[in-house]
């Protein structure tokens, strides 16, 4: 089983170690393993989880529901699909709003 450092997660995830630190300390991620000199070592399940918090949070999906899901273990297979549809759909919504500001603004520059 492999194992990551916090320098290690952070370069993987393009995610700093203070917001790695700060999902601990809130704990969205708990019992992260220390070593003999107290240092975090992640394992490939934290990985796993962190790198789905990194995607609901590019999603646009609140720490505090981020956290709901967690703690009442309400993310398989099943509910993140239905999550991920949802922010999907969110998402499709302003990619047609901002088409639509794009269109705008090549309409008056074009009329300059």
């Amino acid at each position: 089983m492999n194992k990551f450092t916090i320098d290690d997660l952070s370069k993987k995830l393009n995610i700093s170690k203070s917001k790695l630190r700060y999902y601990e300390k809130i704990k969205l991620i708990e019992k992260i393993e220390r070593d003999e000199t107290n240092n975090r070592v992640y394992s490939e399940k934290d990985f796993e989880l962190i790198n789905l918090i990194v995607c609901m949070r590019n999603l646009g999906i609140s720490i505090k529901e981020i956290k709901k899901y967690i703690e009442d273990s309400l993310i398989s297979d099943y509910s993140l699909k239905q999550i991920l549809q949802e922010h999907k759909k969110a998402l499709e919504i302003k990619i047609t709003e901002y088409k639509k500001y794009i269109q705008n603004i090549d309409n008056k520059i074009g009329n300059l």
